[in-house]
This record gives structure tokens, C-alpha cells and sequence, in this order.
């Protein structure tokens, strides 16, 4: 498979697995809220880019499973990562199902402090035992293949570094603050338009995905 920087936010939205991240580690943040979510995770949980961005990342569990919510959020949050975590999520309408094989990871900016964690999986089961593989799409072309080169890793780095002064200016010239929280400001910004928050949770996956092989 070949994806380049440049085409990564795409791969990574119609990608055959789902993908969400909340804010875990924010400053400032004491009920995380989703922050990023893929078209797999968007249909799972029957939500739309805008229901999903700005919700308690806690209301994807019902109440019976918010305590082993907690210990495996928390138990990546000190180990850095959790492997093969199954456990019961809810949709919007109701439709419990249990997500199977997840792998939870903590997300960094770029100078390495905690900002938030990120979840991923492509398979999950039903109420009725039935398992499902997430379906998804074909990443676009790109000229750049995985794993990428150093030099390809700290242009990267180095764009989304830009980025984000741009934007923290921008935001200061406007008078938002610069942290996100659970209000309806982080929503409308669509999977297309990228912060450096999911640029960093881009270049992890990129990095899990090298890992994976």
C-alpha cells in the first residue's frame, strides 16, 4: 500500500478500519471529547462529523461499561498502548456491539507532550455473535510508499509544525483560545480540513501501520 503525507487524511477517513481519537491529556480538558472519527467509526456509531467532533468521547459507552472504559484508557495512558482490548460500545440509536482486537495508543505533539489517545479496529461483533470487518475503501495514489524515509517523517513534521503556528496565530488574532474543547466551535471543520492536532494523529497511525506491516 502507498500514501503519502499529502493524501493521508484521505486514506486515513475511507480506511478499511475504524479510527477515533479524543483529548484525553489537554490542558485544561476534564471530559474528553472526540476529536477525530473516519467514516467507519462515523457509520458504527450512526453520527454524523458534526454529532461525533465536540461529543463526551464517554458517551460511546453505555453505563455498565464505563468502568472498564476508565482502566483501559487509563492503562494505555501509562503503558503507552493496549493491545487486543475487546469491550461493549452503543451507537446513537441504541445498537450495542462489541468492538474486537483494539488497539489504543497515546498521541503526542510533535515535542513528544501527551495530547490526547487514539483507538483503532476493523472488527467488531453483534448482540446476535455476529462478528463484522469494517469495510472500507482503497487509499488515493501517492508517490510515496510505507514505510517512509526519515527524510519524508521530518518534512512532515516540519509542515505540520508551520501549520500549527498558523494556526495558533490565527486564533489569537481572532481571541479563541487555543485548546479545544467540548463545544460546538470544534465542529464543521470536516475530515478535510486538519489541525495539527490530526496531523500528529495521522503521523502516529502512519507510524502504527509501519509497525503492523
Amino acid at each position: 500500500m502507498e500514501v503519502s503525507f499529502d493524501t493521508l487524511a484521505e486514506a486515513m477517513y475511507i480506511a478499511p478500519f475504524a479510527c477515533l481519537a479524543h483529548n484525553k491529556f489537554e490542558e485544561g480538558v476534564e471530559d474528553p471529547v472526540f476529536t477525530y472519527a473516519n467514516k467507519a467509526s462515523l457509520e458504527l456509531f450512526e453520527r454524523t462529523w458534526d454529532q461525533m467532533i465536540g461529543m463526551p468521547s464517554r458517551n460511546s459507552a453505555e453505563a455498565a461499561a464505563q468502568e472498564d472504559r476508565t482502566q483501559v484508557l487509563e492503562a494505555a495512558a501509562t503503558g503507552g498502548s493496549v493491545q487486543d482490548y475487546s469491550g461493549w460500545r452503543i451507537s446513537k440509536s441504541g445498537k450495542r456491539f462489541r468492538v474486537k482486537d483494539l488497539k489504543l495508543f497515546n498521541v503526542t505533539e510533535l515535542d513528544g507532550t501527551l495530547w490526547g489517545q487514539a483507538a483503532v479496529f476493523n472488527q467488531y461483533e453483534l448482540e446476535d455473535g455476529t462478528v463484522v470487518t469494517v469495510q472500507g475503501q482503497a487509499p488515493p495514489p501517492s508517490a510515496i510508499e510505507i514505510p517512509p524515509s526519515q527524510e519524508e517523517v521530518d518534512a512532515a513534521a516540519a509542515a505540520v509544525q508551520e501549520q500549527a503556528v498558523a494556526v495558533r496565530q490565527l486564533k489569537e488574532a481572532q481571541g479563541l483560545p487555543n485548546q479545544v474543547s467540548g463545544n460546538r466551535r470544534v465542529q464543521g471543520r470536516g475530515p478535510w480540513l486538519r489541525d495539527h492536532h490530526v496531523d500528529c494523529l495521522l503521523l502516529t497511525c502512519r507510524a502504527v501501520a509501519c509497525e503492523r506491516g
